[in-house]
């Protein structure tokens, strides 16, 4: 049995991911705020098997206990499993708009679910699993903001970017082991998911690079949720080919 943890999976790329695992015979597990009724109905008329663990994961002190029900679902039968798999995807591209402008909670939210939350999933993933002799991958879901500076997004740029760097050191530290922990970042590109939507509507005095991203849209030049995972997926599969620690970009592989 396989399993997979997928955070932020109520639309857009995690939903699609969740969906493509399903279908590979891999337990879903969800962590969210929210059950995903489509996901749920999904497993329900196929025969699939999702669990959702709900939290808010802009309140760090809530993912032990999310991680503990991670681990009671896994260990009840960690004879039969064969990879375990953590996608860290779940993000938000708010508080948008100059620094002086940004709400101090909002700041605050964004850095604890952009950046520490995959930090402390990941550290919990790699001391609970660490031991099974089984193929461990996390994917951390980035952006190209993390390498591009875009004036009015300065908490998700540092955070990814963060994220990114997170991702070489915890891949360099498990290089070499013979725990078989594989972790990499990977960028969909600009997809199409309702972080968009948020963005075409944000007002360029507080998003100078607007009208960029509304001309992507109306242009039809957005990934598809589906097209984006379909390529994740892929790296997954062909994880082996990737040295630990690896920024990817789909857009460029």
């Amino acid at each position: 049995m396989k399993y997979a943890v997928i955070t932020g999976t109520s639309s857009g790329v995690g939903e699609a991911l969740a969906r493509i695992l399903l279908h590979t015979d891999t337990h879903v597990i969800c962590i969210s705020r929210h059950t995903n009724a489509e996901l749920l109905k999904l497993a329900e008329h196929s025969g699939f098997t999702i669990s959702f663990i709900l939290a808010d994961l802009t309140d760090y002190s809530l993912l032990q206990e999310a991680f503990d029900q991670v681990l009671q679902i896994i260990s009840s039968d960690s004879e039969k499993v064969d990879e375990i798999l953590l996608i860290n995807n779940a993000g938000t591209v708010q508080p948008v708009g100059p620094v002086e402008n940004n709400d101090s909670s909002m700041i605050r939210d964004s850095i604890n679910l952009n950046l520490v939350a995959p930090m402390l999933l990941s550290s919990l993933f790699i001391r609970e699993f660490g031991e099974y002799s089984v193929d461990l991958i996390i994917i951390n879901i980035s952006s190209g903001a993390a390498q591009k500076p875009y004036e009015g997004w300065s908490s998700y740029c540092s955070a990814k970017a963060g994220l990114d760097m997170f991702t070489t050191v915890a891949g360099k530290e498990n290089s070499g082991k013979q725990n078989k922990i594989k972790v990499l970042a990977v960028a969909p590109g600009v997809v199409d998911t309702p972080m968009q939507k948020v963005i075409r509507n944000t007002p360029e005095s507080e998003f100078k690079h607007v009208a960029k991203f509304k001309e992507l849209y109306e242009t039809g030049a957005l990934i598809s949720p589906e097209d984006a995972a379909g390529k994740i997926f892929e790296i997954i599969k062909q994880h082996h080919k990737h040295g630990n620690g690896s920024i990817l970009d789909i857009r460029e592989l």
